[in-house]
Parts: C-alpha cells; structure tokens; sequence
C-alpha cells in the first residue's frame, strides 16, 4: 500500500490537478543538466516533444520481433510518456498510466520510468554473461529495458543498468544459503530491498531480504518476463511480497 501510495504522489507532483488524461503536452522536464551535449541522444528527440511525438519516439523503441518479450512491451502500450527527468546523471522519460482502483473506486496513477539506452561497451559486456542461445533475446531486452522501472536509476526499483554483482558478492549475511545461486547475477533491484538474481540460462529467483531466503520465480526468461508483466499488471509494485500474493491468487482460480 505505502509503494503504491509513493508512485500516488509522484504522479501528483507531475500532473497536478488537472482533469483531463492524458495530458496532450509534456510536462517540464526535471533536474535538465547545464551541459546539453551530455544530454542522451534518445532523451534529447524527447525534450520538446509533445505527448503524440514522445509517444511514437517510445514505441518505436520499444517494439520488438522477440515474441518472449511481447508481455512487457504490451504492458507498455498501457502508459503515456508524459515528463523527461533526470537522475544520476541519466536521462529518463516517465511513463504513467491511469486506471479506476476496484478497492476504493477512485481513479490512481502507475508509474514506469524509462532509461537512456546502455551504451555499447557496457551493453555487449552484459549480454557476454548469458548462454549463446539467449543472447538475442537479451539483446532485444537490455535494449529497450535496462535500468528501467517504478523508480529512476539511483536508487532501487529497477531492472539492473550498468552494475550486475553476483548473488554471492551482493551482500546478504548468510551466503550458505544462495546455493547454486551464489554466481547468479543482479537483474532486478525492488523498491523494498528485494532483488532478482538471473543464470546464464535466464532461470530467476528472489533473494529476500527481510528473510534472507532464495525463492526461485522462473526457469526460462519468457516465464519471467511472462509473470511480471502480469504482475505489475495489477498495478502493484513488483517485488517478493507481491510475486507470493499473486502465485497463491493463482492457485486458488
């Protein structure tokens, strides 16, 4: 409830009171740097781009031929670029959609940040960690999705950018319990301290940190990207906790 509250009021901060959605311009950018040859490529064709453009800057980015990453891209059509921010020195375009919450029938907002492109050197370091097999498919991810999510980079809420420790030298107290994910290494970093470690063969697993447990999520990345996207599509921010609620819902449907 507290992240979904704190994603509320980002949203607030930005659109302000204003009845209509979606907006039809973009909002000021945020934290602009003085230097504007540092500014992205990708996030500068966004800066005096009105909400039809960015919209159509985004999706061409995003759309894909990989069909494992249909789910998360889908989910992307349901959000409107509507502010450039930056953070950490990096360029990011944020996202929000609007939906009517079942439990308190009042409209809410969801946010999900997008970040400047992974340069090259960093991007073919990355993809070099993965079996041959899955090396296109990461591509076609990491590309359109690295160091994005609920939060913008510098802080946690996202998927991996540029900085991927093993499970082993990420920090937890009790190592003997990582097993054969101690190599495995950092993908998603939730708002709440949990984080998602990744295999070369793109299976996935959950170290809690309120727990200090290992919890497998996935053996294939599709499975992954599969759940969640539908996780996130109910609108909740994605972690541990919220990964649990929905498998058991599931079970029980």
């Amino acid at each position: 409830m507290l992240n979904r509250l704190g994603l509320l009021l980002v949203v607030i901060s930005v659109v302000g009171c204003s009845p209509s959605w979606p907006p039809q311009e973009m909002y000021p950018p945020e934290g602009v740097p003085d230097n504007a040859e540092s500014i992205d490529p990708w996030i500068a064709s966004l800066l005096n781009a009105n909400v039809s453009k960015a919209t159509g800057i985004v999706n061409e980015r995003l759309k894909s031929g990989d069909t494992q990453l249909e789910p998360i891209v889908n989910l992307m059509s349901e959000f409107t670029p509507c502010q450039v921010a930056f953070s950490s020195q990096r360029g990011h375009v944020r996202c929000v959609r609007q939906y009517l919450d079942a439990s308190s029938n009042q409209t809410q907002y969801d946010v999900f940040y997008l970040v400047q492109p992974l340069d090259a050197e960093k991007l073919e370091s990355r993809i070099a960690f993965f079996d041959e097999a899955l090396r296109p498919t990461m591509f076609e991810f990491l590309t359109r999705f690295a160091g994005s999510g609920e939060e913008m980079t510098g802080a946690a809420g996202q998927f991996s950018y540029d900085s991927w420790p093993t499970a082993e030298e990420f920090g937890y107290a009790d190592k003997s319990s990582l097993g054969t994910w101690k190599d495995a290494t950092l993908f998603y970093h939730s708002i709440n301290g949990d984080a998602v470690f990744i295999k070369p063969s793109g299976a996935t697993a959950w170290r809690v940190l309120e727990t200090d447990e290992t919890i497998p999520i996935a053996t294939t990345f599709a499975e992954f990207i599969k759940l969640y996207a539908d996780i996130r599509g109910t609108h909740v921010t994605f972690d541990s906790w919220a990964y649990r609620d929905f498998i058991a819902r599931r079970k029980k449907e």
